[in-house]
This record gives C-alpha cells, sequence and structure tokens, in this order.
C-alpha cells in the first residue's frame, strides 16, 4: 500500500523532525490494520510512505478491508482528543 501525502501526524517523532512545532503535546501514532490486524504504525508526515501488506492475510478473491485509526493527545485526560489527521491518494500495488 502506497500512502500518496499524510499530513498531520503529531506524534514525539514528528515533533523531533520538525513536522509539528506543538510545544506540550503529542499523539500516539495512528494505526494500520489489515482483515483486522495491526501491520503497522504511522509515525511521520509525507509522501509516497509505503505500507506491506502481508501475504498470508489478503482474502484472494474476496473483499479485504484496510482500517487506519487516527492517533490520540496522549497529554489530553479529561477526554478523548483524537488527532487529525489527512491522507490524499491511497494505492494498493501488487
Amino acid at each position: 500500500m502506497v500512502i500518496g501525502s499524510i499530513i498531520g501526524i503529531d506524534t514525539a517523532m514528528a515533533r523531533s523532525m520538525g513536522q509539528n512545532k506543538i510545544p506540550n503535546a503529542f499523539a500516539s501514532p495512528p494505526e494500520v490494520y489489515f482483515n483486522g490486524n495491526k501491520i503497522s504504525e504511522i509515525q511521520l508526515n509525507g509522501d509516497g510512505q509505503r505500507i506491506r501488506l502481508p501475504k498470508n492475510l489478503i482474502r484472494k478473491n474476496q473483499v479485504n478491508e484496510i482500517t487506519i485509526k487516527t492517533g490520540r493527545n496522549l497529554m489530553q485526560t479529561a477526554y478523548i482528543d483524537y488527532d487529525d489527521i489527512e491522507f490524499m491518494n491511497i494505492l494498493i500495488e501488487n
């Protein structure tokens, strides 16, 4: 799977790489699931990120499902504050 572009990830790693300027908060990384199995986390913003879909999880000639769960602000304890992220052009390559 190739993500054309992703922005808005506010993880500690993204902050340490200068990708955001939020001084007092950071979020958990978005999680990527394939057919109900967690296969990856996304730590950084950027273009052309690749995530390998495990061949043993592919359901041939059936519906396959990719789920991306956004991260949560880890400094907020009064309520759940989800990180706002944006994707463009998610492509599945063979």
